[in-house]
């Protein structure tokens, strides 16, 4: 009681982008837009953003993350579809000032099983532990691949079943760069949503979309870390 939210405001970002993702590790802050990254030490003066690389490629509506990886480093994840055939995967920036100067690449997510027909597109990235990321919601390649010709009026028509936005769980091992799905629940089927790893090791996941422009303000927590 008697605490009060206290603001201030930040820098601007290099790029102007829609659909930008941030990641923190203590009181800093990394973020990616379109094709830009750059950190933020919110706890330096005066406030300003330090570039990073810039990604191999641009990308739209990313996920990321900052946790630890192979050789003991911790690094930037950032995750998105790219390449020709818009495969999920994406790149790792090691944070050690030596090794942090090239993006490299992370292995994509099998095509084959529940997650080949996942988009990072509206999914949102939590990090679990020291070497887990794990992820909620997105949306179905399946259905933007039939959905690519419609109108928006006709893609909106449709109930949101139809759109069978990702219910399992994604898990990415950061040291061991494998993918693995975890069963999940109704309730992460869901785009865009907040999601916060909470001080006991369960995941928040809260609001997004249960269908295209359909928000919901429900918000459900994982009763054990997948």
């Amino acid at each position: 009681s008697g605490r009060r939210a206290v603001t201030r405001p930040l820098p601007q970002f290099p790029e102007v982008a829609q659909y930008a993702a941030a990641a923190a590790r203590g009181s800093v802050a990394y973020a990616v837009g379109r094709r830009k990254a750059a950190v933020l030490d919110l706890d330096a003066e005066p406030l300003a953003w330090r570039p990073l690389p810039d990604l191999p490629e641009e990308v739209f509506q990313p996920a990321c993350a900052v946790q630890g990886a192979a050789d003991g480093n911790v690094a930037f994840f950032v995750f998105a579809e790219h390449g020709e055939k818009g495969v999920s995967g994406g790149w790792r920036l090691d944070l050690s000032p030596v090794r942090g100067t090239t993006w490299r690449p992370l292995a994509d997510v099998p095509p084959e099983g529940p997650s080949g027909d996942r988009l990072f597109v509206g999914s949102l990235a939590a990090a679990v532990g020291d070497r887990q990321v794990i992820f909620f919601g997105g949306m179905s390649r399946a259905v933007a691949r039939e959905s690519a010709a419609m109108t928006t009026e006709e893609y909106l028509r449709h109930p949101n079943e139809w759109f069978r936005f990702p219910k399992d769980v994604l898990v990415y091992d950061t040291v061991a760069d494998v993918w693995c799905a975890r069963e999940g629940s109704p309730e992460f089927a869901r785009a865009g949503a907040a999601v916060v790893t909470l001080p006991d090791g369960r995941i928040l996941v809260h609001g997004g979309e249960v269908g295209p422009g359909v928000r919901t303000n429900e918000g459900t927590v994982t009763g054990e870390v997948p």
